[in-house]
């Protein structure tokens, strides 16, 4: 499971470090623990913060004698959305939220790719909630999926809820699996429908990312790990004999026998009656293991 982990963590550094997911160049330092990776992506940005905040500084100085519509329709069509995100994280956060709201929303979908989640914690907080879902909306619809996962936590839940519940099995699958604050993703899925989270499990067999599935599992609590497993029975056989597979390929049964005891009569059933789990080998593994 942590190798997993580690690859999902870099490509979050190469999202920070604005390198192509398709260049390979960083892919050897998924042979580190996540938690390494995750201390090193947030030395890396607080490294390259404190770099630049002193010309950042000046220019959000700027920004305080210019009426607000001014600055908002500068930062558009003369600083871009980097130089933006940057002004924007060393600005007051009231300050900040009320500049966003005067600027369109597809330019703060761009601008929200170059912020770091944390940093802009009391700044989405100042916003109201349709310019979030809205923003939101946009990037979902631009396939940043890995930034969106940044804002689970740093969006109120209902305001995330109303973005992703239509959205495609796989978009929410890649959100879930990028998702920086787990007690946060929890929250998510509780409030998405049944017929969304049977779309993940869907995209994850049809797309040959069950693996990714699994790894989604292992951040969730074990209420919502629970009711995806009720879901199962709904699915293909060949997309349930694919999450299953994953499972035993990870060894993730940590997060799959807690959940055995609280999923109904019938989705156990029809769990252990599939031949990945019937295997009698993988059973005397288990009973082994188990002590």
């Amino acid at each position: 499971m942590s190798a997993g982990r580690s690859v999902v963590e870099v490509a979050k550094l190469k999202h920070a470090l604005q390198v192509p997911t398709t260049d390979g160049d960083l892919d050897f330092l998924a042979e580190l623990a996540p938690e390494d990776l995750t201390h090193l992506r947030r030395s890396v940005d607080a490294a390259r913060h404190a770099r630049q905040a002193g010309r950042f500084a000046r220019l959000a100085g700027i920004t305080r004698f210019l009426p607000v519509a001014v600055a908002a329709k500068a930062a558009e069509a003369a600083l871009g959305p980097l130089v933006s995100a940057r002004t924007a994280s060393v600005m007051e956060p009231e300050e900040a939220s009320r500049l966003a709201e005067r600027i369109s929303p597809d330019f703060l979908a761009e601008l929200t790719g170059h912020l770091e989640p944390t940093r802009a914690t009391a700044i989405v907080a100042g916003l109201p909630a349709q310019l979030l879902v809205a923003v939101g909306r946009r990037m979902l619809a631009n396939g940043d999926h890995l930034t969106l996962g940044g804002f689970v936590g740093v969006m109120p839940a209902d305001a995330s809820v109303e973005v992703v519940q239509d959205a495609s099995g796989l978009a929410i699958l890649e959100i879930g699996v990028h998702a920086e604050d787990p007690a946060a993703l929890d929250e998510v899925l509780a409030g998405l429908p049944d017929a969304a989270l049977e779309r993940v499990l869907t995209a994850a067999g049809e797309h040959d990312r069950a693996d990714e599935a699994v790894l989604l599992m292992a951040l969730l609590g074990l209420e919502a790990r629970a009711r995806l497993f009720e879901l199962l029975p709904r699915l293909d056989r060949l997309h349930q004999r694919r999450l299953v597979r994953a499972v035993v390929r990870q060894g993730a049964w940590e997060h799959v026998l807690p959940v055995l005891s609280r999923i109904g009569h019938d989705a156990l059933h029809h769990l252990v009656r599939l031949p990945e789990i019937a295997d009698p080998d993988l059973l005397a593994g288990l009973v082994h293991d188990d002590g």
